[in-house]
This record gives C-alpha cells, sequence and structure tokens, in this order.
C-alpha cells in the first residue's frame, strides 16, 4: 500500500491565497494543524477528476474540502466579459488510494 506522504500530483492551483488559507485551515479542523501544515496545494490537494486522470480513486462516504475560483467569460476576440465565482470541491492525499491495475 502506497504511503499517503508518497501520494502527490500536478495541480491547476491558480495561487490564491485566500483559497490556500481557506482549504488548509479546513485540513486542520478536520485531521491537525501539523496536517495543515503538509498541505502543499500544488500537489496534494485536488478535484475529483485530476485524481482521477492521475490514477487514484477518493474512497467512499469522504467529504470534500471547498474551495471558490474565480471564471472568467470571453469574448471571440479573447476579451473578459465577464467574471463569476464558482465553488470547487477538493480532496486532500490523505483521502484517496491508488486505482487497482
Amino acid at each position: 500500500m502506497v504511503k499517503a506522504k508518497e501520494i502527490q500530483i500536478e495541480t491547476n492551483f491558480g495561487g490564491s491565497i485566500a483559497n490556500f488559507e481557506s482549504v488548509k485551515k479546513q485540513i486542520a479542523e478536520r485531521w491537525s494543524e501539523e496536517e495543515a501544515e503538509r498541505y502543499d496545494a500544488n500537489s496534494n490537494c485536488a478535484t475529483y477528476r485530476q485524481w482521477q486522470k492521475s490514477g487514484y480513486y477518493v474512497m467512499p462516504s469522504q467529504k470534500a474540502l471547498h474551495s471558490k475560483v474565480i471564471i472568467e467569460k470571453k469574448d471571440k476576440s479573447g476579451k473578459i466579459i465577464a467574471r463569476y465565482p464558482k465553488r470547487i470541491a477538493l480532496f486532500y492525499h490523505l483521502q484517496v488510494r491508488p486505482m487497482e491495475s
């Protein structure tokens, strides 16, 4: 079995400090402050699909961590015409296991 600390993937985290801190706080509340210090938004916390594409599955009955992203709608020329928030569900590396081949 793969140890939890070995599970890392490449995510598309955009670098928002507010989102980082929000997810870190949820990890601390759910697991521990020590575990929250291990949180790395670029490699050990991802969406369901990102975990799937990387060969992992989210274990049954796991509850997601919540975050928000800003979606930009662009016109045909590429100019941003609207921005709106979208809620996303993230899963931490302790909530996933490798898929069986």
